[in-house]
């Protein structure tokens, strides 16, 4: 999560999620803090989500583990089928005699997927994944890789807006470097 923005959303959501909970006389600002400090980690959509799912099961506030459980639930999940499309796109395009063209296409094809952070992963357990040795080992190496694409699209998201501010800030400067 990002610092203010996120902060701001993160202590409306858990504030009206304590309202309506038995314990909402012992939330206050310092406890959604604490959350706050030990979830920021994590993209504030999937927070939000896996608060409400947590309410909805248990009627109660949500401890840190169930927010985050489920969260490492989900990030499993999604690498197992991140798993399965890469084997099912190594065994379609991988050529043992044409490796680097093999990986080109492949390379291509995770693309045109807009898939591209894994090839790092494919790059590094292709043979591993091709062999089907240790597919576990692999699918924790794609869930990191799956936290670090999550923080990069977050970032990305928070570039946007703050490099138009900088951009427009260059052009009235320009233009003031100009009528001087």
């Amino acid at each position: 999560m990002t610092r203010e923005k996120d902060f701001q959303n993160f202590l409306v959501l858990l504030s009206t999620i304590a309202v309506g909970t038995p314990q909402r006389d012992k939330i206050d600002e310092d406890v959604i803090e604490s959350y706050y400090v030990l979830l920021e980690d994590m993209p504030f959509d999937i927070v939000k989500i896996n608060t409400i799912n947590a309410v909805h099961k248990n009627g109660w506030f949500p401890m840190i583990n169930e927010i985050r459980g489920e969260s490492t639930n989900q990030l499993e999940e999604k690498a197992r089928e991140e798993y399965a499309y890469i084997e099912q796109i190594l065994k379609r395009f991988w050529f043992d005699e044409l490796p680097e063209s093999s990986l080109n296409t492949i390379e291509r094809k995770l693309e045109e997927a807009g898939k591209s952070y894994l090839f790092p992963t494919l790059n590094l357990y292709g043979m591993e994944i091709l062999s089907g040795e240790n597919p576990s080992a692999t699918r924790s190496q794609i869930v990191k890789i799956l936290q670090i694409e999550g923080k990069r699209r977050e970032q990305d998201q928070l570039a946007g807006p703050e490099q138009k501010r900088i951009e427009e800030t260059n052009k009235m400067l320009e233009g003031i470097g100009k009528a001087g």
